[in-house]
């Protein structure tokens, strides 16, 4: 009896297992996919892509992912092997030459305007790793540097690129120097093919990596032909703002244009670059339409502003002064600053004082020569070799009874920069921007009076040498 009991009770329990297993696996399942697939769609986006189902993790990944440039405009991209890759070298490609160029270390320069892809791939790729990655240039239709006749400072050294002496050979190494008025000190840029030429305007000769060599530690030559890749030079703007040169040649490791030493003399050459404080592997690269006057510092009591501006050693005597007589005389027999007479004779003594100033020049014992601009201050015009910016202008004030006359200059250096001098006082150079001007009152102060010099304002373009 007990038997037949349990054997029941048995029956009854499977047969409500079954009934409800359907129901608890439901439940289950659907439990499990509310934990499971929020982490999965999270983890997935971590590591795509996907090779089919199975997933794959970055080998390489470069830095940035994306690059706008200019023509003739480097930059560096970084690629990154992951550890497990260790070992691996990286290639670089680019998927449109006539875009953008890369080199064996990930330089690109921008050739034309467009956009390109440039990827980095490994020679090795571990299993479930994937073993390329990408960055889209863009390059606009600019150049980084327009087609012109430029100076060229080193940045630590705060001196030009010269050639050594007046040496026209080919092979005639090229070295820092102070600037001077020199032809020699000026460099023509011009845009071909993503890279610049640099041709001297002095020997008609372009600068050259000594053999197109790709190692730090080359002479930097001048040489006829334009033909050669040490001759190509794209330019990479520096995190500090400046210019560093790099030639064409430099395949495999970043080789750029630089300096053995700070002095006059020192030769170019080529070294590895380093983004850091020193300087002398970077440049200020000028537009020579300043023309090519340095800034002077001087403190010599012998120079006034008329020497100083035409750069002449010691006084250049009175070569002016029947002119302020004359100027005076006519003053003093004014009744006061408000006479009005006193335009009349401003202007008149202006006249003579810029015909005086021009007969010096003409003089056969100076070897200048000039253009006379009537507005503004002159700087709408390009200069070529040897010339440079001059500004003359007469003042005139009665004060405390008296009339006082005096004439001044103002020269326009290389870097667009303005300088004057006193009399026996020291040199001034005004900051970049700043300038002196017909509407203004800057630069033409005199005797504690801000607007001393109020007369006509003249500007001359000077060819020193003619």
């Amino acid at each position: 009896m007990k038997k037949r009991t349990y054997i029941r009770i048995f029956s009854m329990i499977v047969s409500l297992l079954l009934m409800v297993s359907p129901l608890i696996l439901s439940v289950n399942a659907q439990t499990a996919l509310r934990t499971v697939r929020p982490f999965t769609r999270e983890y997935e986006a971590e590591v795509t892509p996907e090779e089919g189902d199975r997933v794959v993790y970055p080998a390489v990944t470069v830095t940035p992912t994306s690059l706008t440039l200019k023509r003739g405009e480097a930059s560096v991209i970084t690629a990154t092997i992951a550890s497990v890759a260790a070992g691996a070298t990286v290639s670089w490609s680019s998927s449109d030459t006539t875009v953008a160029t890369v080199t064996g270390y990930g330089m690109v320069v921008g050739i034309s305007a467009g956009t390109a892809v440039i990827t980095a791939t490994l020679d090795l790729v571990p299993t479930g790793y994937f073993g390329t990655a990408t960055c889209t240039v863009t390059v606009s239709s600019s150049q980084i540097l327009a087609n012109r006749n430029y100076t060229l400072t080193n940045v630590e050294a705060g001196k030009v690129t010269d050639l050594e002496g007046p040496a026209l050979a080919d092979g005639t190494h090229l070295q820092l120097n102070e600037m001077s008025a020199g032809s020699g000190r000026r460099w023509k840029l011009t845009f071909s093919q993503g890279y610049y030429t640099v041709k001297s305007l002095y020997s008609a000769k372009y600068m050259r990596v000594d053999g197109d060599s790709a190692s730090a530690g080359a002479d930097v030559l001048q040489y006829a032909s334009d033909m050669f890749t040490g001759q190509k030079w794209a330019v990479m703007v520096a995190d500090s703002g400046n210019y560093v040169l790099i030639p064409k040649c430099a395949t495999s490791s970043l080789v750029v244009l630089s300096t053995s030493g700070l002095s006059d003399g020192s030769d170019l050459i080529t070294a590895a670059y380093t983004n850091d404080t020193d300087f002398r592997d970077e440049w200020r690269i000028i537009p020579a339409i300043y023309g090519s006057q340095p800034y002077r510092d001087i403190e010599n009591e012998f120079i006034n502003c008329h020497g100083y501006a035409m750069n002449i050693d010691g006084s250049p005597g009175d070569w002016c002064s029947m002119t302020l007589l004359d100027l005076g005389n006519n003053l003093n027999s004014l009744t006061g600053e408000e006479d009005s007479q006193y335009l009349y004779v401003l202007n008149t003594a202006s006249s003579q004082l810029k015909e005086d100033f021009e007969a010096w020049m003409d003089d056969e014992n100076y070897s200048y020569s000039y253009e006379v601009i009537f507005s503004g201050n002159g700087e709408g015009n390009t200069l070529g070799p040897n010339q440079y910016r001059v500004v003359l202008r007469l003042g005139a004030r009665y004060s405390s009874g008296v009339w006082m006359t005096d004439y001044h200059f103002w020269y326009q250096t290389y870097d667009g920069t303005w300088a004057d001098k006193h009399a026996q006082e020291h040199s001034e150079h005004l900051p970049m921007g700043v300038r002196p001007s017909s509407t203004g009152t800057t630069g033409w102060a005199h005797a504690g009076i801000d607007d001393f010099y109020n007369g006509p304002f003249y500007v001359y373009i000077i060819t020193v040498g003619h």
